[in-house]
């Protein structure tokens, strides 16, 4: 009779591990969430379908959201699900609150170039998200012919001199610190950070390149680390390939990554 081998490889994660591990990268991949692919899903291994029922657990108790299907689907964790609002709010920080944009005569905006602003999977939200912003009155529809446009109501607010103070957020002005306090530095850091929360429309994730800036220019890596590790932000990759230079400087670099956004999960009241 033959004996059976006993087996000497590394035994296969269970679900559990395997959750945390999904739960994990996703936490890193932040509002880029990530494919089949980054979550290493295919393959008829036993980890791989430990994996995929994992997945299928989180989705369905709903901490887990997903855009797409089949294999076009994405995942990622459900604070950092895309939605209306929040591709809204995309669409006003790249194209209504972009860099010099009150110095410049308002732009009109076909629905396909808008598309091209926005990370593929985020494209199918691109007619919820222009609904959204319209019922918020935050931007025009236009007609020409039979030629459609989009017109961001900030600029042309602006450009009209109608209700200025309302329309464009000012640039902070740097101020001298009061002292070196680290309570004095945290309000202004939070201060910041709920200004520009208001300003995109609510969304949570902020580039740290414009909370440095909207806090007064000072260099903030120490400070959003040390607060990571007392859990009280959240740093996320953010897409690189779609920041320009000036967000790309502001990143966060920890164990090998380069953060671009930050979400404060403990703002005091203002």
């Amino acid at each position: 009779m033959k004996s059976s081998r006993a087996s000497t490889g590394k035994a296969a994660p269970g679900v559990e591990e395997a959750s945390a591990a999904l739960l994990e990268t996703l936490r890193r991949a932040g509002p880029a969430g990530a494919n089949a692919a980054g979550l290493r899903l295919s393959g008829k291994s036993a980890a791989s379908a430990a994996r995929r029922e994992a997945l299928a657990a989180l989705v369905a108790t709903g901490g887990v959201g997903t855009l797409g299907t089949a294999k076009a689907a994405r995942y990622f964790l459900a604070e950092h699900l895309p939605t209306a609002a929040t591709v809204g709010a995309r669409l006003l920080a790249l194209a209504a609150y972009a860099p010099g944009v009150s110095e410049t005569p308002p732009t009109l905006w076909k629905e396909t170039e808008l598309l091209r602003k926005l990370p593929a999977h985020e494209r199918p939200l691109l007619g919820p998200a222009l609904e959204h912003l319209q019922a918020a009155r935050q931007v025009v529809p236009l007609r020409h012919g039979r030629n459609k446009f989009v017109a961001f109501a900030g600029p042309l607010r602006v450009w009209l001199e109608d209700d200025v103070a309302d329309a464009l957020p000012p640039v902070p002005t740097p101020a001298a610190p009061e002292s070196d306090d680290a309570d004095n530095d945290d309000a202004t850091l939070f201060d910041a950070y709920r200004r520009l929360v208001r300003e995109s429309g609510g969304f949570p994730d902020v580039k740290i390149a414009h909370l440095c800036r909207a806090a007064g220019g000072v260099a903030l890596a120490e400070r959003l680390t040390t607060l990571w590790r007392e859990g009280r932000a959240t740093l996320s990759l953010g897409d690189w390939s779609l920041a320009d230079e000036t967000v790309r400087a502001g990143a966060v670099e920890m164990d090998g990554e380069r953060y671009l956004l930050v979400r404060l999960d403990d703002v005091p009241p203002a």
